[in-house]
């Protein structure tokens, strides 16, 4: 994992901050294997290597992993990608992490389990995984002026809006459950750009329009949407909230029997969702019930809910 960080870090620095990420995750993997610090870098001189492999070496693993996260934590070094998702990877790392190392887990991979998915039943955290799916919908399909009216306070007021206080817990301790939504990120991304364009322009037809990407915005959608008033931004943003609660609900709904969250063994699932996003007429009159025609939404919640099948990891 660290390796991973390290080279998505390398590829995003700026400058000798990309030697030096990767330098600095060798040097913990070495730590810890209990081995003295001894990087080999091309390009790099006999010398330069002796003065590097000797300021790693006098740091502890601590220090090095310290180093490490200061280079994910400068703007400047994550270019490519949002320092929002690095430090969200870190984050899920440390609960990995804490999970491990906790009383009750003691080395059983059954128990490791058991105890991430008791994690992930908490209602802050399917809030958090709602929210991280609200924002990078709207961050790669280029409606980055919603991503800021997106928070755990305006997720939370759907959920419990939507499901009411009960029901949210138990619809919380059954999404722990689903682990994976196999291709479901273009269909999130297809209702936030439905959504938006609805909103954009009047009397829009999604089964008419043939020229514009289902998964994301032109430049001219994106600047329209950047100088909407802040009230049609929310208005816009508590709709694609709503809608995928409403989507997640829905599978949840018609999947019940089988999300066994109480189980002493309980099952890792996966929603596959490929129908969604593969089938374009599928996809684009699901959209049309569930995105631009009044009164249509049950059918589309129904409708998706046929599409898409379970599968599990255990």
């Amino acid at each position: 994992m660290l390796l991973n960080l390290a080279d998505i870090a390398a590829v995003n620095t700026y400058n000798d901050q990309s030697g030096y990420a990767k330098s600095l995750a060798f040097a913990i993997g070495q730590k810890r294997a209990k081995k003295p610090v001894d990087i080999k870098i091309e390009g790099k001189t006999e010398e330069e290597l002796k003065k590097l492999n000797e300021k790693l070496e006098k740091k502890n693993e601590k220090q090095l992993v310290g180093d490490l996260a200061k280079i994910f934590k400068k703007e400047e070094s994550c270019l490519g990608l949002p320092l929002q998702k690095i430090c969200k990877v870190l984050e899920d790392w440390r609960i990995l992490i804490e999970a491990i190392e906790h009383k009750q887990v003691s080395g059983n991979r059954v128990q490791l389990k058991k105890r991430l998915m008791e994690l992930e039943q908490n209602p802050s955290r399917t809030i958090h995984r709602i929210l991280r799916i609200l924002q990078e919908s709207t961050d790669t399909c280029n409606a980055k002026a919603l991503r800021v009216h997106f928070s755990p306070t305006s997720v939370e007021a759907i959920l419990v809006g939507t499901l009411g206080a009960h029901q949210f817990q138990r619809f919380c301790e059954q999404l722990a459950t689903v682990v994976k939504f196999d291709y479901g990120l273009n269909f999130f991304k297809a209702i936030v750009c439905a959504s938006i364009r609805n909103e954009i322009h009047s009397d829009y037809s999604i089964l008419d329009d043939i020229e514009t990407s289902r998964y994301k915005l032109n430049d001219h959608e994106s600047n329209e949407l950047e100088k909407m008033e802040h009230s049609s931004k929310v208005k816009i943003s508590e709709k694609i909230t709503t809608l995928i609660v409403a989507v997640l609900e829905g599978l949840i709904n018609r999947y019940e029997g089988v999300l066994d969250y109480s189980s002493q063994n309980p099952r890792r699932l996966g929603f596959q969702m490929r129908n969604l996003t593969g089938d374009v007429k599928i996809r684009d009159t699901i959209l049309d019930f569930l995105c631009i025609q009044n009164n249509k939404e049950p059918i589309a919640l129904t409708w998706i809910a046929d599409e898409v099948t379970i599968w599990s990891m255990d």
